[in-house]
């Protein structure tokens, strides 16, 4: 079950991930091309969205790095799209609309954050001018 970024972390305690996570819950995932849904427990923490198989599972099953990752609406309101860089896209839906809104705006909040602390980060990197 890996995909949108690679599995596993290596570095962070997985329940700490959850736990320090902005945002973090059950959602439906599936690849681009599959029929099959997965349900995954997702969990929104700095610039990655990690996805668990339960939210104590021993390490994520796979990530989203949210700079390298774009979020693009989907027709049903349950449902967002993830277009990770060099990856096919995944479809991730919820039980309710509202709920899918607030991932929605968690995401790209997060996504603008990174990528605002990127370019700022990056603005300064030596080289001559």
């Amino acid at each position: 079950d890996g995909g949108g970024g690679g599995s596993g972390n290596g570095e962070a305690d997985p329940h700490e991930l959850v736990l320090q996570a902005e945002r973090h819950g059950w959602l439906q995932k599936r690849r681009r091309g599959k029929k099959r849904w997965q349900r995954r427990y997702f969990a929104l923490t700095g610039d990655t969205l990690y996805y668990f198989l339960t939210p104590h599972a021993p390490e994520p099953l796979g990530q989203f790095h949210l700079l390298t990752t774009s979020l693009k609406t989907a027709t049903n309101a349950t449902q967002l799209e993830l277009w990770p860089a060099g990856s096919d896209p995944y479809t991730l839906m919820s039980d309710a609309a509202a709920t899918t809104e607030a991932w929605r705006t968690a995401i790209a909040d997060t996504h603008e954050r990174t990528l605002y602390a990127e370019f700022n980060l990056g603005d300064d990197d030596g080289g001559g001018g």
